[in-house]
């Protein structure tokens, strides 16, 4: 039988009440499960990612295969800063202080405020962008929405720029 399965958080795709481990780096993908006579066969794509013994009884067991497994200790420590602020640090050297505040303001680990971040770090203009943050720091100000519009405030003469329309060219239609 042919069937299609999303590999769970947990790196596994689920078949008849038994769980069978694919690799962790297909989290979050689709995968097609062939089962057979007495094997399980999961592939992505034409590629064959694992084979397991099938386990004929449903019995909610989960079946893993230890090379499936992130390798233990191998992973970035906890104490390494976020890959987003080593980006940012590489991109503007002088956002150190107002990243650890805004690291400290965040929830968690102020990853996703990091993210943000380095996406306007790297969509607006540099000499905005840091003059808005600087202010920002000055105040306390740690509201990306607000971040952003203050740098939209400063570039919009510069990208947005409107044809305005005379008096005397108005009053010259309605004669």
């Amino acid at each position: 039988m042919l069937y299609h399965r999303i590999v769970d958080a947990e790196g596994y795709v689920n078949l008849r009440r038994v769980r069978y481990s694919v690799p962790y780096q297909l989290i979050g993908r689709a995968a097609e499960v062939r089962e057979l006579k007495n094997r399980v066969d999961v592939y992505q794509g034409p590629r064959l990612v694992a084979s397991h013994k099938r386990v004929s009884e449903p019995s909610d067991k989960r079946i893993t295969d230890p090379a499936h497994r992130p390798p233990r200790g191998r992973g970035r420590s906890r104490a390494a800063p976020p890959p987003e602020e080593v980006d940012l640090l590489k991109v503007r050297p002088t956002l150190a202080s107002y990243l650890t505040r805004l690291k400290n303001h965040a929830s968690g680990r102020g990853t996703l405020a990091l993210r943000r971040l380095l996406k306007m770090a790297r969509d607006y203009p540099e000499a905005p962008f840091l003059a808005a943050v600087i202010r920002a720091e000055q105040y306390g100000l740690f509201d990306l929405d607000r971040l952003e519009r203050m740098v939209l405030k400063q570039i919009a003469t510069d990208y947005f720029v409107l044809p305005v329309e005379e008096k005397g060219d108005e009053e010259k239609g309605d004669e």
